[in-house]
Order: C-alpha cells, then sequence, then structure tokens
C-alpha cells in the first residue's frame, strides 16, 4: 500500500467509519486504529432502536425558609439639580405610614432557584419573588421584588437585595407607594427555620 493510500484509508477511518470503531489495518503491520472515545461513550440501542441514556441524579437539597424581621425608616430621593432638572426638588410626604417593624419570611428551593414569601405590618401585605443563583446560599447575593397583596391598594413596592452569610440573610428594601409621595428604606435580618 502506498503512503498515499494509507492515508486516505486513515482519513475515511476518521471521517466515516469512527463512530463504528476502524478495524483496517495498513500493510506496514500497525495495529488496528481503535474508535474514537464518542462512540465508546454512545449509549447502545434498546431493544426498540432507540438509546437509552440515563438521566442525572436528582438534587436532593430542599427548600430552606428563611424568616425574621424588618425595620423601616424614611427613604430620601436625590434629584440631579441642573440642566432640565433644575429647580425640580422631591419633598415627598413626611407621613408616619411604613414606618416601624413587621414580620418577613421567604423560602429559597435550590431545585427551581425561586425565592418566594411574604411580609406584613407597617408596610402592608407583600408577597416576595425572585430567581437566585443555584450557588446563593453558600455565598451570593440574592435579589428579589416585592409587590402588594392586593394589586389595587397602591401601597409599597420596589425591590430587596440580601446577602448570605454564616449567620442568616441580611439585606435592605427600597420601596415606594404607588404615587411616589413616600419613599422608606427598609433593613431586614433573616434566620433559617429550624
Amino acid at each position: 500500500m502506498t503512503p498515499s493510500s494509507s492515508l486516505l484509508v486513515s482519513f475515511a477511518c476518521v471521517l466515516g467509519l469512527a463512530a463504528h470503531g476502524c478495524s483496517h489495518s495498513s500493510s506496514t503491520g500497525e495495529a488496528p486504529t481503535p474508535a474514537s472515545s464518542a462512540s465508546a461513550a454512545t449509549p447502545a440501542p434498546s431493544a426498540s432502536g432507540s438509546a437509552h441514556v440515563a438521566s442525572p441524579p436528582k438534587a436532593a437539597a430542599t427548600p430552606v425558609t428563611w424568616t425574621g424581621t424588618y425595620a423601616s425608616a424614611p427613604g430620601s430621593l436625590y434629584v440631579y439639580d441642573g440642566g432640565e432638572w433644575k429647580g425640580v426638588h422631591f419633598r415627598g410626604d413626611d407621613a408616619s405610614i411604613g414606618l416601624g417593624e413587621g414580620p418577613m419570611s421567604f423560602t429559597i428551593d435550590p431545585k427551581t432557584h425561586e425565592l418566594r414569601g411574604t411580609a406584613s405590618g407597617p408596610i402592608g401585605d407583600v408577597l416576595l419573588a425572585g430567581d437566585v443563583p443555584a450557588d446563593a446560599l453558600e455565598h451570593s447575593e440574592i435579589t428579589f421584588s416585592i409587590l402588594r397583596k392586593d394589586t389595587t391598594d397602591r401601597g409599597f413596592t420596589g425591590t430587596g437585595v440580601g446577602k448570605v452569610t454564616a449567620g442568616g440573610i441580611q439585606g435592605s428594601m427600597r420601596l415606594s407607594r404607588g404615587d411616589a409621595h413616600v419613599i422608606r428604606d427598609v433593613k431586614f435580618d433573616l434566620k433559617s427555620a429550624p
């Protein structure tokens, strides 16, 4: 066999026969070319003709619930003083609504990466919802939205962010009422429920 024909046979093995293994040996006495590693990993067809692929193992983690309290204080808003914004000043409403402490809790499901929870008290009845990273309970920040349980009451809504630590989850929420006249800065501290 000439070197060029040997090269063509090797090329044919790579292109067409690699999936089934190449048993051709050259006239130089070399060992048969083994099947590619891809063919070794290809599952064998079952009796019905379709390949059986093993499903990945199910995650053993269970949802974790975090409970605690929040403390709400007056918030502020900065408006740039220049250009078209010159002379615009946010005064806000210095009402006493939405101030104080209240209960808060949420559950993080490690399978779906969803955060779902509730809070009540001075900020009213709210729902907490978000998607968290797969490793959020190890060393990450979580973010979530604060939505109204009663969507017609024009109460406090906003966003929250929390930092996962060995002692729990601590963070803050920025809230405003539906008319944007009242802004609240809220701090929370949650511990995992036993």
